[in-house]
């Protein structure tokens, strides 16, 4: 196995715990090196993942999300979202604390998480603006910052 695979694989056991890096990359894993440095992931073909060069985490694409969403059980890693709002979070609309009803204890701000709606179906990958407790106690601002809806 590539050095740049197992490189992706600990940093993605570092974000989301061991058992979702392995489930993650479960496939046929390309990474794509950029000046000496992992940048893209490829699973199947898919991107999985971006690795940031500002500070050496992953953005997750649509992919990802989909993955982690099926690797790991509620409540980890996500924030779930009040119905009336799951339309404007599906097309890329950032969650505003008013319709964040919980949000996994362990995320922090800046954490990669997965926003569901109520029955745990995956409507968007963002990222933290609160800690995960916060979000049912804050009733104005943002929650997650949505970078793509599903």
């Amino acid at each position: 196995m590539s050095r740049y695979v197992e490189i992706v694989r600990g940093i993605l056991a570092y974000q989301f715990g061991r058992e979702a890096a392995d489930a993650m990359l479960d496939g046929e894993v390309k990474v794509r090196v950029r000046r000496g440095r992992p940048r893209e992931v490829f699973v199947d073909g898919k991107r999985l993942c971006t690795v940031r060069a500002s500070d050496g985490l992953v953005s997750l694409a649509p992919e990802g999300a989909r993955r982690l969403h099926s690797a790991t059980e509620p409540p980890e890693h996500r924030v779930v979202c009040a119905d009336e709002w799951v339309e404007a979070v599906r097309r890329g609309r950032d969650l505003f604390c008013e319709y964040a009803l919980r949000g996994w204890e362990e995320l922090r701000p800046g954490d990669e998480c997965l926003v569901v709606s109520e029955d745990d179906e995956l409507l968007a990958v963002g990222k933290m603006r609160l800690s995960g407790w916060e979000v049912e106690y804050f009733e104005h601002g943002v929650a997650v910052r949505v970078r793509r809806g599903l």
